[in-house]
């Protein structure tokens, strides 16, 4: 028995399952019912078939083709099997027309969704930019200058050297990058700087009684420091004055530990007998009578550990770095907690304060205060000393912070550090270079 399809019977396809947008769902269209007369779309979780009658036809069928087959020659059975495969490809290529067909339909129909649905967005007038002039002002941290430390090159295995010409020169290259800051910044007309202020937190002298050894890791006696800072602080407010647009300059002056006149620490680790027993103390009022004549610049030296501030439009306020104990809570040397908690006892201290300013740690970093404060620790001059190096193994680059504030919007514009390397250490990883000669100086 032959198995005859009838063409020329009408096909009318049953509606195909939608989902809620209107489009055909994958799984309807995953295939077509295996009964050779049938076009239905197999609806899940039917796999072949789209009903049992077509899946019992479908086994008849195939019993009596087999039966046929038994019957016949070999010529005629292999026409048989063409004539199969023949119909097996011209199912294939329909289902995969039928698929492709109705993919291009869901995409038709998401297209014409999306490009209905879209909204363009109205146009809005560019307005133009303010040509306002915005006001800032700026604040120096000074500290740990540590002038008169002598540290030759040989004793720390060629890594740095450190003297009192080295110190001058590192403030010329200091004031170098002021300038250069200024160019960029201020320069360009789109800002204005009117005040400056210096905050010397302390360290400026190294001492020489701090400890026995001392005697030997300086190159001049306190006294000699003493004068020499003064000139050298002196000279660099100077240098400022001449910032085209500077009306005024504060200038505030802490002690700091070495900058003590004796050997045994007071209260804050400054000196023995008061606060004010100290060599920064002394350098302030030397700065303030150079400057009485300049009405430019205002003096405060303070008789305490510290002082506060308000400029900037924000409160400030500072000390040398040397009143807290920092054994708990340190890392690398570097007591971060002790040094977070004694910002924020400031606020508790002051009532509000929005940037506290230290030194004394010769490491440069920046940690938040609060909500929207900030605690600036400022580097140092020396890139390390003996005791640093063999406690800690470590070296700095030598930098001050200048912060920037905005005076309308009343807070910080940004920070930039002051670099102040002139050639006396080794850069990280040259000392491995075969022509390694150590550090070269460049004189001022």
């Amino acid at each position: 028995m032959k198995v005859i399809i009838d063409s020329a019977v009408e096909y009318k396809p049953k509606p195909l399952n939608l989902d809620k947008r209107g489009l055909v769902m994958v799984e309807a269209l995953s295939n077509i019912c295996h009964y050779p007369p049938c076009k239905e779309y197999i609806v899940p979780p039917k796999r072949k078939y789209c009903s049992a009658a077509h899946q019992k036809e479908t086994a008849r069928q195939a019993y009596d083709t087999r039966r046929v087959d038994e019957d016949l020659s070999l010529d005629d059975k292999i026409k048989r099997e063409q004539e199969r495969l023949s119909t097996r490809e011209d199912t294939r290529v329909l289902q995969q027309l039928q698929r492709t067909a109705a993919k291009r339909k869901e995409y038709i129909q998401v297209l014409r969704e999306v490009i209905t649905s879209f909204e363009p967005s109205k146009l809005i007038r560019p307005t133009n930019l303010k040509k306002d002039v915005a006001e800032v002002s700026w604040s120096i941290d000074l500290s740990d200058w540590q002038v008169g430390q002598y540290t030759p090159i040989q004793s720390t295995g060629g890594m740095y050297e450190q003297t009192t010409q080295v110190a001058k020169n590192q403030l010329d290259k200091i004031w170098e990058a002021i300038q250069s800051i200024f160019a960029v910044e201020i320069g360009g007309g789109r800002k204005r700087l009117r005040e400056l202020w210096l905050n010397f937190i302390g360290d400026l002298v190294d001492g020489d009684c701090l400890r026995p050894s001392q005697a030997r890791a300086i190159d001049s006696t306190v006294t000699q420091q003493t004068i020499e800072v003064a000139d050298l602080a002196a000279l660099f407010i100077r240098r400022c004055l001449t910032l085209p647009g500077i009306e005024i300059i504060y200038i505030d002056m802490v002690g700091g530990n070495h900058d003590r006149t004796s050997s045994k620490p007071g209260n804050a680790s400054l000196g023995e007998l008061d606060f004010v027993d100290t060599y920064a103390w002394l350098i302030g009022h030397w700065l303030d009578r150079i400057f009485v004549d300049e009405p430019r610049v205002q003096i405060k030296v303070w008789d305490t550990f510290y002082g506060y501030k308000t400029f900037g439009g924000l409160n400030h306020a500072f000390e040398h770095g040397a009143s807290f104990r920092g054994g708990a809570g340190s890392y690398g040397g570097i007591p971060w907690y002790p040094i977070s908690n004694a910002a924020t006892k400031y606020g508790d201290m002051l009532g509000s304060v929005d940037v506290v300013h230290m030194g004394h740690f010769h490491q440069p970093a920046v940690l938040p205060l609060g909500q929207s404060g900030w605690v600036f620790m400022n580097g140092a001059l020396p890139v390390s000393s003996q005791f640093i190096q063999s406690s800690f193994k470590s070296l700095r680059a030598p930098m001050q912070w200048l912060i920037e504030y905005n005076l309308k919007h009343k807070f910080i514009n940004n920070f930039h550090p002051l670099y102040a390397d002139v050639g006396q250490f080794v850069k990280h990883g040259e000392v491995w270079a075969d022509d390694f000669k150590g550090p070269e100086i460049t004189q001022g």
